[in-house]
């Protein structure tokens, strides 16, 4: 796929997705960036409801990091294998949350990938 030199692709990760909170912020921010032509994808480390999203919203791709594997504990190192190649296809990693095991996680994969890394305030 030829994308042009303005375009970027952008790898928001978040710990899972839950009922309101910041999960709307997010789905927001993606189709925002979408619509300035950025390619985004979204990263949940935890296995989710589908219902949580509201119609309209999937069109995002989103990688469930530990997929089928979440309540085992091989399930981690599936997670954390998944988040480094999606953050080696990225340009930016950004935390989808302001603390705790997102940021830490974007950060990780993002400086390990060389990749640069932004955090939500």
């Amino acid at each position: 796929m030829r994308r042009s030199a303005g375009c970027r692709r952008v790898l928001i990760v978040v710990p899972n997705i839950v009922d309101g909170g910041v999960t709307p912020f997010n789905i927001d921010l993606a189709a925002a960036l979408r619509d300035r032509g950025t390619s985004v994808e979204q990263f949940t480390m935890k296995t989710y409801d589908p219902a949580v999203l509201a119609t309209g919203y999937e069109d995002a791709p989103l990688t469930v990091g530990p997929g089928r594997l979440g309540h085992r504990p091989i399930g981690k190192p599936v997670m954390a294998a998944r988040l480094l190649a999606a953050a080696a296809r990225a340009d930016v990693v950004l935390s989808g949350w302001e603390v705790g095991e997102g940021l830490v996680a974007a950060f990780v994969a993002g400086r390990i990938g060389g990749k640069i890394v932004v955090s939500e305030l």
